[in-house]
């Protein structure tokens, strides 16, 4: 198992692996053995699966029903690994959420993300967004509790788990949850994500519009100061983060004290000008002719 591992943080080595038919004694070494072996195995499946096109023949293989059973009964070390095969996992499809869900799988991750010991948290969260993004899994994941956690980590937790969780919220705040993450006070440290660094700032941004939907938490967003922010993002940053600041302020506006704040603060001039930047991709002239709409009308 050791050399598997070894092989598997290699190129060549995840090739030979699959194509050997390797894999599949490192799925049964999953489930039999000592600890530090079936911990192992879960490193090597994690590794191989960082080619995309390895998942689905593990997946046929057995793969999901074995990490789900190591991350039950598993030692610390070896429900790390799984935490992080299933991020992989449910990156690769949507389909493969779904799958895991069916699985069992989504309970005991949920509870991984109180794990304060770093990577598990980290993966844990990097997994239940990915999961987030299919609506035939977010109920799972709210009634299973991971509202409340991935809040807490958008409050204390490391740079990249925040920002794994912002993305989970973002992702479970269309689904009927936007009260449930205002109420446990997400808002302040979502817009206090909004300078931090690239991918965060895009996150926060998701999450902001999306709880942006309900009427009653508008007034919230903006007196939590988050105008100047989303601006800030809209006039310097990237174009995922204007496209998602654009959905935040279109949505903001529909509020009239948080409209004037985005009018006192220039935000008809900067999105006008990003929406007529000759470089403005397709894909985000809708919100950023939805947030000119909303300011002008």
């Amino acid at each position: 198992v050791i050399l598997s591992v070894n092989l598997a943080s290699r190129d060549d080595g995840r090739e030979s692996l699959m194509v050997s038919g390797a894999y599949k004694s490192l799925i049964g070494a999953m489930g039999c053995g000592p600890p530090e072996v079936r911990g192992n195995a879960a490193a090597a499946i994690a590794n191989i699966a960082f080619v995309k096109i390895n998942c689905e023949p593990m997946i046929q293989a057995g793969v999901i029903p074995a990490l789900k059973e190591l991350l039950v009964d598993g030692s610390e070390s070896a429900k790390s690994n799984v935490c992080l095969a299933l991020s992989i996992y449910s990156a690769a499809a949507v389909a493969n959420a779904v799958l895991l869900k069916t699985a069992g799988v989504v309970a005991p991750l949920v509870q991984h993300l109180r794990d304060t010991h770093g990577k598990a948290q980290l993966s844990a969260c990097q997994a239940v967004a990915n999961m987030a993004c299919a609506k035939e899994v977010k109920e799972a994941l709210s009634d299973a509790g991971a509202i409340e956690p991935l809040v807490d980590i958008v409050k204390t937790g490391s740079g990249p788990a925040k920002r794994s969780a912002a993305a989970g919220l973002a992702n479970l705040a269309n689904a009927g949850n936007e009260e449930k993450i205002a109420n446990l006070g997400a808002i302040p440290y979502l817009v206090g994500l909004l300078t931090s660094e690239k991918q965060t700032r895009v996150t926060a941004a998701k999450a902001l519009a999306n709880l942006a939907s309900v009427e009653a938490i508008r007034n919230q967003i903006g007196a939590s100061n988050a105008v100047g922010p989303l601006l800030h993002v809209m006039s310097e940053g990237e174009w995922d983060g204007v496209g998602a600041s654009a959905l935040a302020l279109a949505r903001l506006a529909k509020d009239p004290d948080t409209r004037q704040q985005i009018l006192n603060s220039n935000g008809l001039e900067i999105v006008s000008k990003r929406l007529g930047s000759k470089d403005c991709p397709p894909e985000y002239q809708y919100s950023l002719s939805t947030a000119v709409k909303s300011l002008t009308t």
